[in-house]
């Protein structure tokens, strides 16, 4: 969790230092991309599924979280909606918003209990 909660938090710094330009190049892409681009959307597919895939393992390794996949899904869907919100804000705000609640959710996965 602490590697996830330290990727986000560089995230958030990378953003506000660009002046809120900078953002996810997968999404960045996605967003320009149109039905057509096939191997351009399959490259983007693969690529949002390996991320997922990575955070699913490590929440498996965890022993302690049941739905894995699905968690990890959660995670990237929030990441990536949170960043494209920060970004039309101009602050990081939607990014700590999700963050905390991100991370509620999977201490109480991991831990069996609500940390507040």
């Amino acid at each position: 969790m602490a590697a996830l909660e330290q990727w986000i938090g560089r995230a958030q710094q990378r953003l506000a230092a660009s002046g809120f330009q900078r953002g996810c190049p997968l999404a960045t892409v996605a967003l320009e991309s149109a039905a057509e681009d096939v191997a351009i959307r399959q490259a983007l597919a693969d690529g949002f599924a390996a991320i997922r895939a990575r955070l699913a393992r490590a929440f498996e390794a965890s022993g302690r979280i049941a739905n894995a996949d699905g968690l990890a899904g959660l995670v990237v869907a929030a990441y990536e909606g949170a960043l494209l919100q920060a970004r039309v804000a101009g602050s990081v705000a939607p990014m700590e918003q999700a963050g905390a609640a991100l991370f509620a959710l999977l201490r109480t996965q991991i831990h069996g209990r609500r940390h507040d």
